[in-house]
């Protein structure tokens, strides 16, 4: 009952509540529902895009993705490559393709929010970026490049977040240090890119302790 309230009457945060428990109740029954916060996400307002990213980000991370592996394309499935797949396989390797196109979009999202002209809201989003990097490997390339992207922020506090979370990222995923180095290197590397966002990115590699000998001393 409070659920169907919060659906048709509730407040904003009701409403987003609801889905969210929706979700986490049975995820291959709920894509439009996910789809429904999904769509929330991408609003210009944002009140309501920040709580729907919230929720979004809680039930990728502790719900919907995989802690230690991608996700699949149903061509990819075991489903795909058996003779006579059982119903149930078929639906679940077709729901996990799915649920990978919506975690697309939704990275997708971040990143189209992530030009906002608030640097508030673009630290909020920045954050989401880096949890979910930091704590499932769908998505991962994505996910790193549009964080270094902001590196080149026009807004100060925002390029220094960015720092501070790469740092962050990095303290917990110590092995990621030779594509983190990579990437911004490949930031470093385009043509007419601002001093300051040059400042930024050659800060952040400086405070880098790169292992004498190690793998990513070379990159």
């Amino acid at each position: 009952r409070w659920m169907r309230q919060g659906l048709t009457s509730g407040t904003q945060g009701d409403r987003v509540a609801a889905m969210t428990l929706l979700v986490q109740e049975s995820p291959p029954h709920s894509l439009r529902t996910l789809d429904s916060l999904l769509s929330m996400a991408a609003l210009p307002g944002r009140r309501e895009a920040q709580m729907a990213i919230d929720a979004l980000r809680d039930l990728f991370i502790n719900n919907l993705l995989p802690a230690d592996r991608k996700l699949r394309t149903f061509a990819e499935s075991a489903a795909a490559t058996e003779e006579h797949p059982s119903d149930a396989a078929l639906a679940l390797a077709a729901y996990e393709d799915e649920l990978k196109q919506r975690y697309a979009g939704f990275v997708r999202t971040l990143e189209a929010q992530l030009y906002s002209t608030l640097p508030y809201f673009k630290g909020v989003v920045l954050k989401v970026a880096t949890e979910l990097l930091t704590e499932r490997p769908e998505q991962e390339a994505a996910l790193l490049t549009l964080i270094c992207n902001k590196l080149g922020d026009p807004e100060r506090k925002v390029a220094s977040k960015t720092s501070f979370l790469l740092h962050e990222l990095l303290e917990r995923h110590p092995a990621m240090k030779a594509v983190v180095l990579e990437e911004t290197w490949r930031f470093l590397r385009r043509s007419n890119l601002p001093l300051k966002a040059q400042y930024y990115a050659v800060v952040f590699l400086n405070q880098i302790a790169l292992r004498r000998g190690g793998a990513d001393a070379a990159v």
